[in-house]
């Protein structure tokens, strides 16, 4: 994360069913997300790889959940149900 954004390697590869979770800064090493808490529910995420160009739907505002770090259920496959199989792709915004 010092040069950008960081995967959580135990998460899903964009575009996959399941939970695609990643991590930037705000304020420092380039601050990728320092624009975060000004997204709202049904903007757009737009994620490259070197294969694809993936959009997610944002369900809710970042400003509206606040989680502690050690709240690790967010980086579940589908965050908050633990027993449920994903059948879509969703992504998770995380930051400091």
């Amino acid at each position: 994360m010092a040069r950008g954004i960081g995967h959580y390697p135990q998460t899903q590869l964009p575009g996959r069913p399941g939970n695609f979770a990643i991590a930037g800064h705000r304020v420092t090493h380039g601050s990728p997300f320092r624009k975060l808490l000004e997204l709202r529910k049904g903007d757009q995420v737009i994620v490259g790889t070197g294969d694809a160009v993936y959009t997610y739907e944002l369900d809710g505002s970042p400003r509206d959940l606040t989680v502690k770090p050690t709240d690790n259920w967010v980086l579940e496959p589908i965050p908050g149900k633990p027993q449920q199989t994903p059948t879509k792709s969703i992504i998770t915004l995380t930051t400091c």
